[in-house]
């Protein structure tokens, strides 16, 4: 089996979250049960740090309203990376301390063509591409649509990391993604008269997997759906919700060296003497009989 991965980022060459660090361990687990896998990623200054393999292929990318942008293929393993420094060459990979890119649509528009541009290149292609949140929302559409010829029998998925960002543009970006305006529908792409990437993604791509069984009900209702949920909920029977996993390769507390003593399930003992550490650092009374809770959370305004 051939998979493709589309990602706006992916560990260890670019992160923001949660969703670099599973595109970059997902790939290596399926590669050990036989999967062909091949992860495309947009070539970031922070990627630029890493050695990586100039390769011959030369993409030319169809921006929509008679643009078309080129960019360049550089490899590091499994990894590939769309160039193209007007794009990617900033400092941050969504934004700055200012906000997002005002040309968002057109970087990731860039790298769902781009990317496809490319596969379409490497021989037969991949059985399922796999992608990832807003930033490559529209590629389910784009291979049932423009793309299908040259990938008549790739299926997709559509994994949703956080579904509170959904890449919701003015509609005067549509020009931007190739698509016609017949398209710009509340069937479609169309959001509150807005253009809507995340939402093309969850009405075509023919699979929908999120990060917990609790997230895929979660967003589902009202509360948690940010405006999308009735959308989810028709596609209910298509949506699994898959808890993400541990790389034990990356966190092993048996083996970790920034840990004050390692534990395993056999012995707890280094444990609790890692939990009278983090009470000494922080200040606290080192009582072992005292439960000790510790958050890990994001601090962003999540809105649309």
């Amino acid at each position: 089996m051939k998979v493709a991965f589309i990602t706006s980022e992916v560990v260890p060459f670019s992160k923001t979250g949660g969703l670099a660090d599973v595109v970059g361990a997902l790939p290596a687990a399926l590669e050990r049960l036989g999967v062909d896998v091949k992860v495309i990623s947009p070539l970031y200054s922070c990627v630029r740090r890493h050695p990586l393999e100039q390769l011959p292929n030369l993409v030319t990318v169809p921006l929509g309203g008679g643009r078309n942008a080129w960019g360049a293929v550089r490899k590091s393993g499994r990894f590939h990376f769309l160039e193209h420094d007007s794009f990617y060459g900033r400092s941050g990979l969504y934004g700055n301390g200012t906000g997002d890119y005002g040309d968002n649509p057109a970087r990731f528009v860039f790298l769902m063509r781009g990317a496809l541009e490319y596969l379409s290149q490497l021989g037969k292609p991949p059985d399922i591409i796999h992608v990832h949140d807003w930033q490559t929302a529209l590629v389910p559409l784009y291979l049932k649509t423009m793309y299908c010829d040259r990938f008549p029998n790739t299926r997709s998925v559509l994994t949703i990391h956080n579904l509170a960002y959904q890449g919701r543009f003015w509609k005067g970006e549509l020009p931007t993604t190739g698509f016609g305006w017949h398209r710009f529908t509340y069937r479609d792409l169309e959001h509150y008269d807005d253009v809507n990437f995340l939402k093309g993604g969850l009405i075509h791509a023919d699979a929908l997997t999120t990060v917990s069984p609790t997230y895929a009900h979660e967003i589902q209702r009202s509360e948690y759906g940010y405006g999308l949920d009735g959308v989810i909920r028709t596609r209910a029977g298509n949506l699994r919700g898959i808890l993400n996993g541990v790389d034990v390769g990356e966190w092993n507390a048996e083996t970790d060296p920034y840990l004050p003593a390692c534990f395993s399930a056999a012995s707890l003992e280094g444990k609790a003497r890692c939990k009278a550490s983090l009470q000494q650092r922080y200040g606290l009374p080192q009582r072992p009989e005292v439960p000790l809770f510790c958050l890990v959370g994001r601090l962003a305004d999540e809105g649309f």
